[in-house]
Protein backbone atom coordinates (compact mmCIF):
# COMPACT_ATOMS: atom_id res chain seq x y z
CA UNK A 1 0.00 0.00 0.00
CA UNK A 2 1.14 3.53 -0.79
CA UNK A 3 0.16 6.94 0.55
CA UNK A 4 2.07 9.83 -1.03
CA UNK A 5 1.16 13.50 -0.69
CA UNK A 6 2.49 16.82 -1.96
CA UNK A 7 1.24 20.21 -0.85
CA UNK A 8 -0.58 21.32 2.26
CA UNK A 9 -1.72 18.36 4.35
CA UNK A 10 -1.68 17.01 7.89
CA UNK A 11 0.53 14.00 8.48
CA UNK A 12 -1.78 12.75 11.20
CA UNK A 13 -4.53 12.27 8.60
CA UNK A 14 -2.24 10.07 6.51
CA UNK A 15 -1.13 8.02 9.50
CA UNK A 16 -4.68 7.35 10.68
CA UNK A 17 -5.86 6.56 7.15
CA UNK A 18 -2.96 4.12 6.72
CA UNK A 19 -3.75 2.27 9.93
CA UNK A 20 -7.45 1.90 9.11
CA UNK A 21 -6.51 0.29 5.78
CA UNK A 22 -4.82 -2.63 7.55
CA UNK A 23 -7.28 -5.50 7.82
CA UNK A 24 -7.87 -6.67 11.41
CA UNK A 25 -6.24 -10.01 12.19
CA UNK A 26 -4.12 -10.09 9.03
CA UNK A 27 -0.39 -10.63 9.37
CA UNK A 28 1.33 -7.39 8.45
CA UNK A 29 4.97 -6.69 7.77
CA UNK A 30 6.98 -3.53 8.35
CA UNK A 31 6.38 0.08 7.42
CA UNK A 32 8.49 2.79 5.85
CA UNK A 33 8.35 6.52 5.24
CA UNK A 34 10.29 9.10 3.23
CA UNK A 35 9.58 12.80 3.65
CA UNK A 36 11.03 16.20 2.84
CA UNK A 37 12.72 18.18 5.58
CA UNK A 38 14.03 21.43 4.19
CA UNK A 39 16.29 20.53 1.26
CA UNK A 40 16.75 16.95 2.44
CA UNK A 41 14.87 13.70 2.01
CA UNK A 42 14.66 11.81 5.30
CA UNK A 43 13.53 8.20 5.70
CA UNK A 44 12.69 5.62 8.37
CA UNK A 45 11.92 1.91 8.00
CA UNK A 46 10.71 -0.64 10.54
CA UNK A 47 9.95 -4.37 10.53
CA UNK A 48 7.12 -3.91 13.05
CA UNK A 49 3.45 -3.75 11.95
CA UNK A 50 2.22 -0.17 11.64
CA UNK A 51 -1.05 -0.88 13.46
CA UNK A 52 0.75 -1.96 16.64
CA UNK A 53 3.93 0.14 16.50
CA UNK A 54 3.73 3.34 18.61
CA UNK A 55 6.55 4.85 16.55
CA UNK A 56 4.29 4.78 13.51
CA UNK A 57 1.63 6.90 15.20
CA UNK A 58 4.33 9.37 16.28
CA UNK A 59 4.89 10.16 12.60
CA UNK A 60 1.69 12.20 12.80
CA UNK A 61 3.71 14.88 14.56
CA UNK A 62 5.92 15.47 11.51
CA UNK A 63 5.54 18.69 9.53
CA UNK A 64 6.32 18.34 5.83
CA UNK A 65 4.95 19.32 2.44
CA UNK A 66 5.84 16.10 0.60
CA UNK A 67 5.91 12.53 1.91
CA UNK A 68 5.64 8.89 0.86
CA UNK A 69 4.35 6.31 3.35
CA UNK A 70 4.35 2.54 2.85
CA UNK A 71 2.44 1.20 5.86
CA UNK A 72 1.75 -2.37 4.77
CA UNK A 73 4.83 -4.19 3.49
CA UNK A 74 4.69 -7.99 3.07
CA UNK A 75 5.06 -9.90 6.32
CA UNK A 76 8.33 -11.46 7.51
CA UNK A 77 10.73 -9.23 5.62
CA UNK A 78 13.99 -7.70 6.79
CA UNK A 79 14.44 -3.95 7.11
CA UNK A 80 16.37 -3.93 3.83
CA UNK A 81 13.28 -5.19 2.00
CA UNK A 82 10.88 -2.66 3.51
CA UNK A 83 9.66 -0.01 1.09
CA UNK A 84 10.24 2.75 0.31
CA UNK A 85 13.74 1.89 -0.82
CA UNK A 86 16.19 4.80 -0.69
CA UNK A 87 19.33 5.50 -2.68
CA UNK A 88 21.77 8.33 -3.31
CA UNK A 89 21.96 9.08 -7.04
CA UNK A 90 22.90 12.16 -9.10
CA UNK A 91 23.71 14.10 -5.93
CA UNK A 92 20.22 13.52 -4.47
CA UNK A 93 18.56 11.03 -2.16
CA UNK A 94 15.69 9.17 -3.82
CA UNK A 95 12.86 7.08 -2.37
CA UNK A 96 10.93 4.44 -4.32
CA UNK A 97 7.76 2.38 -3.90
CA UNK A 98 6.63 -0.34 -6.31
CA UNK A 99 2.97 -1.41 -6.50
CA UNK A 100 2.41 -4.77 -8.20
CA UNK A 101 4.44 -7.81 -9.25
CA UNK A 102 7.67 -8.13 -11.23
CA UNK A 103 7.44 -11.24 -13.40
CA UNK A 104 11.00 -11.40 -14.72
CA UNK A 105 13.56 -9.42 -12.70
CA UNK A 106 16.27 -10.63 -15.05
CA UNK A 107 15.09 -8.34 -17.83
CA UNK A 108 15.77 -5.27 -15.67
CA UNK A 109 19.21 -4.04 -16.73
CA UNK A 110 20.75 -2.20 -13.76
CA UNK A 111 24.27 -1.88 -15.14
CA UNK A 112 26.94 -1.67 -12.45
CA UNK A 113 24.52 -0.67 -9.68
CA UNK A 114 24.33 -3.11 -6.77
CA UNK A 115 21.02 -3.66 -4.92
CA UNK A 116 20.94 -3.82 -1.12
CA UNK A 117 18.44 -6.68 -1.04
CA UNK A 118 17.13 -9.56 -3.13
CA UNK A 119 13.80 -7.78 -3.72
CA UNK A 120 12.76 -7.58 -7.40
CA UNK A 121 11.19 -4.20 -6.58
CA UNK A 122 14.57 -2.76 -5.61
CA UNK A 123 16.03 -4.02 -8.89
CA UNK A 124 13.18 -2.21 -10.65
CA UNK A 125 14.14 0.95 -8.72
CA UNK A 126 17.71 0.72 -9.98
CA UNK A 127 16.52 0.06 -13.52
CA UNK A 128 14.48 3.28 -13.46
CA UNK A 129 17.28 5.32 -11.88
CA UNK A 130 19.52 4.35 -14.77
CA UNK A 131 17.03 5.78 -17.27
CA UNK A 132 15.45 8.72 -15.48
CA UNK A 133 16.32 12.14 -16.89
CA UNK A 134 15.69 14.98 -14.45
CA UNK A 135 14.93 17.49 -17.18
CA UNK A 136 12.26 15.25 -18.72
CA UNK A 137 11.04 12.81 -16.06
CA UNK A 138 7.73 11.92 -17.71
CA UNK A 139 9.21 11.27 -21.14
CA UNK A 140 12.23 9.33 -19.86
CA UNK A 141 10.17 7.14 -17.51
CA UNK A 142 7.62 6.43 -20.24
CA UNK A 143 10.43 5.33 -22.53
CA UNK A 144 11.90 3.09 -19.84
CA UNK A 145 8.54 1.40 -19.26
CA UNK A 146 7.94 0.96 -22.97
CA UNK A 147 11.16 -1.08 -23.08
CA UNK A 148 9.53 -3.59 -20.71
CA UNK A 149 6.85 -4.58 -23.22
CA UNK A 150 7.01 -8.25 -22.22
CA UNK A 151 6.16 -7.50 -18.59
CA UNK A 152 2.85 -9.25 -17.80
CA UNK A 153 1.85 -7.81 -14.43
CA UNK A 154 2.22 -4.55 -12.52
CA UNK A 155 4.83 -1.83 -12.97
CA UNK A 156 3.08 0.99 -11.10
CA UNK A 157 5.40 2.97 -8.82
CA UNK A 158 6.11 6.21 -7.00
CA UNK A 159 9.57 7.84 -7.01
CA UNK A 160 10.57 11.01 -5.18
CA UNK A 161 13.40 13.23 -4.04
CA UNK A 162 13.26 16.56 -2.20
CA UNK A 163 12.25 18.39 -5.39
CA UNK A 164 9.94 16.15 -7.43
CA UNK A 165 7.54 13.23 -7.13
CA UNK A 166 7.09 10.95 -10.16
CA UNK A 167 4.30 8.36 -10.33
CA UNK A 168 3.39 5.79 -12.97
CA UNK A 169 0.21 3.74 -13.22
CA UNK A 170 1.30 0.96 -15.54
CA UNK A 171 -0.25 -2.47 -15.54
CA UNK A 172 -1.47 -5.32 -17.75
CA UNK A 173 -5.17 -4.63 -17.23
CA UNK A 174 -6.01 -8.27 -16.58
CA UNK A 175 -7.30 -7.82 -13.02
CA UNK A 176 -10.56 -6.14 -12.02
CA UNK A 177 -12.56 -5.90 -8.86
CA UNK A 178 -16.14 -7.17 -8.53
CA UNK A 179 -17.75 -3.83 -7.82
CA UNK A 180 -19.01 -3.28 -11.32
CA UNK A 181 -16.22 -0.95 -12.46
CA UNK A 182 -12.88 -1.62 -14.11
CA UNK A 183 -10.66 -0.92 -11.10
CA UNK A 184 -7.35 -2.64 -11.52
CA UNK A 185 -5.61 -3.54 -8.27
CA UNK A 186 -2.26 -2.63 -9.81
CA UNK A 187 -3.35 0.90 -10.74
CA UNK A 188 -2.67 4.02 -8.69
CA UNK A 189 -5.15 6.70 -7.65
CA UNK A 190 -4.87 10.47 -7.83
CA UNK A 191 -6.55 12.58 -5.14
CA UNK A 192 -6.79 16.33 -5.59
CA UNK A 193 -7.72 19.13 -3.21
CA UNK A 194 -7.26 22.88 -3.35
CA UNK A 195 -3.66 22.84 -2.10
CA UNK A 196 -2.71 19.17 -2.12
CA UNK A 197 -2.41 16.14 -4.34
CA UNK A 198 -2.22 12.50 -3.30
CA UNK A 199 -0.97 9.35 -5.02
CA UNK A 200 -2.33 6.19 -3.38
CA UNK A 201 -3.01 2.52 -3.96
CA UNK A 202 -6.61 3.05 -2.82
CA UNK A 203 -8.73 6.19 -2.32
CA UNK A 204 -8.58 7.69 1.17
CA UNK A 205 -12.18 8.75 1.51
CA UNK A 206 -11.67 9.64 5.18
CA UNK A 207 -9.75 12.78 4.13
CA UNK A 208 -12.32 15.53 3.41
CA UNK A 209 -12.64 17.70 0.31
CA UNK A 210 -10.54 15.46 -1.93
CA UNK A 211 -11.66 14.29 -5.38
CA UNK A 212 -10.40 10.82 -6.35
CA UNK A 213 -9.83 9.22 -9.74
CA UNK A 214 -8.05 6.06 -10.82
CA UNK A 215 -5.12 6.89 -13.05
CA UNK A 216 -5.47 5.30 -16.49
CA UNK A 217 -3.16 2.58 -17.66
CA UNK A 218 0.23 3.65 -19.08
CA UNK A 219 0.11 7.08 -17.48
CA UNK A 220 3.07 8.89 -15.93
CA UNK A 221 2.92 12.18 -14.04
CA UNK A 222 5.41 14.39 -12.21
CA UNK A 223 4.76 16.88 -9.40
CA UNK A 224 7.35 19.52 -8.62
CA UNK A 225 7.58 20.29 -4.94
CA UNK A 226 6.10 23.67 -4.03
CA UNK A 227 7.02 24.96 -0.61
CA UNK A 228 3.85 25.84 1.28
CA UNK A 229 2.91 27.16 4.68
CA UNK A 230 2.45 24.01 6.70
CA UNK A 231 -0.64 23.38 8.86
Amino acid sequence: MLVAAAGRFEMNQLIEASITRVEPGREVGGWGIAYCYGNRLESTRSIHPCNSDPDFRKLGELRTDMAMICPDNPARVSTREVQPFTRRETGRTWAFYHHGDIVDPGQLDIGSRLPDSASPSERYFLYLMGRLELQSPVESVTGALDELSTEKKGLSFCLMNSEVLVAASWFSGDRQDTGGSARNERALWLGQGEFVRFITGQPLYSIPEITWEQLPNRSVLAMNRTRRELP
